[in-house]
């Protein structure tokens, strides 16, 4: 739990650079970082099974997914690959 309430680093991914991002480093991937982070922020929903694998490949301890538009909304296909992908990485 420490991951999620204290951790030591955090990829926001489907943030994009902007005016008000001065200072913040971008990255393609997560596995593009120069090192894994603790802790994986994902949105939005199509992408957050792929995301979840890579984080995982890349030796993130944990995931949020702050997103809808899975299963409420007919979309069980991402739901099962969301849930496929964080299990396989634990």
């Amino acid at each position: 739990m420490k991951e999620f309430l204290f951790p030591q680093s955090v990829s926001v991914v489907g943030a994009s650079p902007g005016p008000k991002s001065i200072g913040v480093q971008f990255y393609r991937g997560v596995s593009q970082l120069p090192e894994a982070p603790e802790l994986v922020a994902a949105t939005p929903a199509d992408a957050a099974p792929r995301v979840v694998d890579e984080a995982g490949q890349a030796g993130a301890k944990a995931a949020i997914v702050v997103s809808g538009g899975f299963a409420e909304v007919g979309r069980r296909d991402l739901e099962e690959g969301l849930v496929k992908s964080a299990r396989r990485h634990g």
